[in-house]
């Protein structure tokens, strides 16, 4: 458990470093990191490991053609798994070494990603997380007004990894929309309060029940025996509101409007953990969102943002989510 906060510290001594070597240096250290982890670090490894060794059958993964190529071919030249695990980790650092060496900070990128508990999911989650970070890029084009095909050719290409991943064709609709702060507002509150009187997700649960190809993805909405209410989620909506009020061109932010968009879709369906999953693609723009919070907010808005980015650091380490405590290597 050190050994996170030790790298947390490492993060915020190099904050500000626009060295290339030393930004270098931190993505190659998070490559190893997570190539070089044990078989027991990340509760899925292992999973990955019975598809990898053909224990487990490939045929649930439909469009995922990458993926399942990937695997299939590494795993008929009886390459090591080892091999896999990096192979994994330069997949998901490499569309987030793109992104972050054109901001201001890549360090900063870097250490924001880091606390939000990107890092871990990728010990866990790995094949969600390359699609995620891949889609985090084709989030970071359309902001850059980069020519349509390229981030959509990301977002295709993430989907062969994760299908999931095609929420993010909303991305190009939220570009669009241009709301003010109080509808933003009044939009995450009553998405909030809603499921406390009406199921959203048992209405959706019966309309993808009833499609084909899509019904698959109904297991998603998994209502289980998870709680409506949750503080975490409450205490997410509050930042972002807070944080509206602070600067008004924060609405016009596509970084934001990702995130308040994924908040939405938590908040209507609060029971499904998998719907958090889905989400994600969207809310990872809190990566960008928060490092252009940094560089143009108020001190006291920065220690906001700062305390609560290790409040999700504490949290992930604290209850373990994911399995990768206690890190080891090999």
């Amino acid at each position: 458990m050190l050994l996170y906060f030790i790298i947390a510290l490492f993060l915020i001594i190099l904050i500000k470093t626009k060295n290339d070597n030393i930004i270098n240096l931190v993505f190659l250290f998070f490559i190893l990191l997570t190539g070089l982890r044990g078989y027991s670090v990340g509760t899925d490894t292992m999973n990955y490991y019975g598809l990898f060794n053909g224990s487990e059958s490939f045929q649930n993964n439909q469009g995922e053609i990458v993926f399942y190529l990937l695997y299939s071919y590494l795993s008929s030249i009886n390459v090591s798994y080892r091999i896999i695990l990096f192979i994994q980790a330069i997949l998901f650092w490499l569309p987030l070494y793109y992104v972050f060496k054109r901001t201001s900070y890549p360090v900063l990128a870097v250490f924001i990603l880091y606390c939000l508990g990107y890092v871990f999911m990728s010990f866990n989650i790995s094949r969600q997380m390359i699609a995620a970070s891949i889609g985090l890029c084709s989030i970071y084009m359309i902001q850059e007004n980069v020519k349509t095909i390229y981030p959509v050719s990301l977002i295709i290409l993430s989907s062969m990894f994760h299908t999931s991943s095609l929420i993010l064709l909303l991305v190009f609709i939220l570009k669009k929309i241009n709301l003010h702060r109080d509808i933003w507002t009044c939009i995450l509150v009553f998405s909030f309060l809603l499921p406390f009187v009406f199921s959203f997700s048992s209405i959706l649960t019966i309309v993808l029940n009833k499609l084909p190809y899509v019904n698959r993805f109904a297991n998603y909405l998994d209502s289980a025996n998870k709680s409506i209410f949750s503080f975490n989620r409450l205490l997410m909506n509050a930042l972002f509101i807070f944080l509206m009020y602070c600067k008004k061109r924060y609405c016009s932010s596509l970084y934001l409007k990702c995130i308040v968009c994924g908040l939405i879709i938590m908040n209507l369906m609060p029971q499904s953990s998998y719907i958090t999953r889905v989400a994600l693609y969207l809310t990872i723009a809190q990566v960008l969102f928060f490092q252009d919070c940094y560089i143009s907010s108020k001190l006291q808005n920065r220690i906001i943002v700062l305390f609560y980015m290790i409040s999700v650091l504490l949290s992930f380490v604290v209850h373990n989510n994911g399995g990768f405590v206690p890190y080891v290597l090999l």
